[in-house]
């Protein structure tokens, strides 16, 4: 994981970034599409409940996650 900490001392080749867009365009749209569901049923009517938060916690958990994993991935193997 300290392997990670220089996120930009590599610079990909265009069509990396590119497969890297694309994969976290639509890892966001699907987990969009699940966690927006369930943070909408957790709106009590203009108030939030506390599973809202939860879900709304989770939701920026996963794109965290994916980001990093994605960017991990990608560099991987192109430490100096």
């Amino acid at each position: 994981m300290l392997s990670m900490l220089p996120l930009f001392a590599f610079t990909p080749p265009l069509e990396a970034f590119g497969s890297w867009f694309v994969c976290n365009a639509g890892a966001h749209l699907f987990t969009d599409k699940f966690t927006s569901r369930h943070t909408a049923a957790n709106w009590n009517n203009g108030a939030p409940g506390k599973a809202f938060w939860v879900w709304l916690g989770f939701d920026q958990f996963i794109h965290a996650a994916t980001l990093l994993g994605t960017w991990a991935w990608l560099t991987q193997g192109t430490a100096q």
